[in-house]
C-alpha cells in the first residue's frame, strides 16, 4: 500500500514540476483593418511566451474564393488553409513565414531573420480593454507605424511582423492609415506546445528569402513567355497590396 501511495506522490510531483516548468503563454486575439489584400484583414490569433509565437489569420477561407456581387464585379478573396502563419523565435533569431511562389499550388515556408526594427517609445500611456499600455513609433517596411505596447506583459511580441518592444504589441496603425491592428482578447493558455516552427509542421519546401525571390522571378518569366506566344501580355501588379513592401 505505501508502495502505491509513494509511486502516486511520485507521479503527482513530476507532472507539478513540469507544470510549473511550462512557460506562461499567452493567446491574443486581434482585428485587423485594411485597404491591402484581404490576408491582411479579418481576425487574427497570437499564441506566444517569452521565446516564440506563431501568428496566422484565423477568418479567411482555407482555399481562395470568388465572389460575384451580381455587377460583373468579380473578385478573389485569398485564402489559406494555415492562415499564412507567422513563425518567430527570439532565441534563434528566426522568422518563417507561409507563402506561394507564383501559384498557390507551390506553397512554402519563407525562412529569414527576424527583422531589426528600430523603435522610439514615448512617455504617453493609456489603456487598452484595462491594461496599461505605452506608445511607440517606427518606420518598417516602406511604412510608418505607431504602435501601444503593454509593459506588464513581459513579452516580445506582435502581430505580423513586429516585435522588440519590451512589452506585447496590442496595437499597430500605420500613419497613412491603409493597415489598422487592434486588441480584442488576451488569455494565457497552456497551449504552449501548439507553437513550433512551420518548417516543422508543413510538409512544404523551405527556401530563403533570396531563394523564393530567384524561384518568384523564374516562374514570373515563364509565365510571361506563355502568354506572349498567345497574344497576350503579362505584368506583374505593382499596388500597394502588403505590410513589408517589396518582401513578397
Amino acid at each position: 500500500m505505501n508502495q502505491i501511495y509513494y509511486v502516486l506522490i511520485s507521479i503527482l510531483t513530476i507532472a507539478l514540476n513540469r507544470i510549473s516548468d511550462s512557460p506562461v503563454t499567452y493567446d491574443v486575439t486581434y482585428i485587423g483593418q485594411t485597404k491591402l489584400s484581404n490576408q491582411f484583414g479579418g481576425e487574427f490569433s497570437l499564441i506566444c511566451n517569452d521565446v516564440s509565437s506563431i501568428f496566422k489569420n484565423i477568418s479567411i477561407p482555407k482555399d481562395d474564393e470568388i465572389i460575384d456581387d451580381g455587377s460583373l464585379n468579380i473578385q478573389v478573396k485569398s485564402g489559406d488553409p494555415d492562415g499564412y502563419a507567422i513563425y518567430r523565435n527570439i532565441n534563434e533569431n528566426v522568422i518563417e513565414s507561409k507563402f506561394y511562389i507564383g501559384k498557390k499550388s507551390n506553397s512554402c515556408i519563407i525562412k529569414d531573420s527576424i527583422p531589426l526594427i528600430k523603435w522610439k517609445i514615448f512617455r504617453e500611456t493609456k489603456e487598452v480593454s484595462g491594461i496599461k499600455v505605452t506608445k511607440a513609433f517606427c518606420k518598417f517596411g516602406g511604412r510608418e507605424y505607431d504602435v501601444w505596447f503593454a509593459p506588464s506583459i513581459g513579452i516580445q511580441h506582435g502581430p505580423f511582423y513586429f516585435s522588440g518592444l519590451p512589452g506585447l504589441i496590442l496595437e499597430v496603425k500605420s500613419r497613412d492609415n491603409k493597415i489598422n491592428i487592434v486588441f480584442k482578447t488576451i488569455k494565457k493558455t497552456s497551449n504552449y506546445n501548439k507553437i513550433t516552427s512551420l518548417s516543422s509542421t508543413l510538409k512544404i519546401q523551405c527556401v530563403s528569402h533570396s531563394e523564393y525571390i530567384k524561384m518568384r522571378d523564374k516562374i514570373r518569366e515563364k509565365i510571361k513567355i506563355d502568354v506572349a506566344a498567345r497574344g497576350g501580355k503579362f505584368e506583374v501588379s505593382q499596388d500597394d497590396w502588403q505590410i513589408y513592401k517589396g518582401y513578397l
